[in-house]
């Protein structure tokens, strides 16, 4: 999981981009949506998906309210956003 600052309804894309050229962690790892290697031909999407564990997170989000959440990290086209 990737932490994110979030406010929004589940799940939300909170950020697009393209993975640096040089030695990311994100590169060769699956996407959860497709199972094919993220990496730096495809643009991607951190999604939020939830508060996390934290108790004072969760509240948070219940309330509306801005917290860290968690997300993760999928190709853009999975997650919804045109190309």
């Amino acid at each position: 999981m990737i932490p994110v600052r979030a406010n929004g309804p589940l799940p939300t894309v909170v950020r697009v981009f393209d993975l640096p050229r040089a030695v990311h962690p994100l590169n060769h790892e699956p996407c959860p949506a497709c199972d094919q290697p993220v990496d730096n031909g495809h643009p991607v999407a951190l999604v939020y998906v939830g508060p996390g564990p934290d108790p004072e997170d969760q509240a948070k989000a219940r309330g509306g309210l801005w917290h860290t959440g968690a997300a993760v990290a999928v190709h853009a086209v999975c997650a919804g956003v045109p190309s």
